[in-house]
């Protein structure tokens, strides 16, 4: 039998030791603290959290939504009698910013022939943030051409509520959503 052959072993000089210095034990005021500071920026966070989302929004998403919800039978009703119309809506836009927007509709119905006599109403609405909607009366300009200026005064995202009547018994109402944005400078 052969031996393996034998490594070379080294010598390294000896370093004096540190001394080690003592674990000092957990006590019960180690314990304490560290909860009050855990359970402590837990709260904090908590009450940030709790603030920007009770003052940044109010949460309402749509009025009266438990009304609403009984009626959707009629809603689903209304938007087959609108769909039997046959009216087919074209809107056109020019940029919107401080004061400068133009919204322009034209609407024919289902035989190609421009509706005309049309009330009408475009609502927008910020879906983030309350107090900016904006009201506008659409104006025929030409037969089937409806027309109304639209400033809106902030970029950003808009929901947009096209309604238009006939008297008093047909009705369109077209929801989109747009976005607005800042000019370039």
């Amino acid at each position: 039998m052969t031996k393996p052959p034998e490594t070379p072993h080294t010598i390294t000089p000896e370093t004096p030791e540190k001394p080690e210095k003592p674990i000092k034990p957990i006590t019960g005021k180690h314990v304490f603290w560290s909860l009050v500071v855990f359970f402590g920026v837990i709260i904090i966070v908590n009450g940030i959290m709790v603030y920007f989302a009770t003052d940044t929004f109010t949460g309402i998403e749509t009025e009266n939504a438990y009304k609403k919800g009984l009626s959707y039978n009629d809603t689903l009703e209304d938007a087959a009698r609108q769909h039997e119309l046959g009216w087919q809506i074209t809107i056109t836009t020019t940029p919107h910013w401080q004061n400068v927007g133009q919204l322009t509709l034209t609407a024919i119905n289902k035989h190609g022939h421009p509706l005309r006599a049309l009330t009408g109403q475009v609502t927008f609405r910020r879906p983030t943030h309350e107090g900016h909607d904006r009201q506008f009366t659409l104006t025929e300009i030409a037969p089937g051409r409806y027309s109304t200026p639209t400033p809106l005064t902030l970029p950003g995202q808009w929901d947009m509520t096209i309604n238009l009547g006939y008297n008093k018994q047909e009705r369109f109402i077209s929801k989109q959503r747009i976005t607005v944005k800042a000019p370039q400078s």
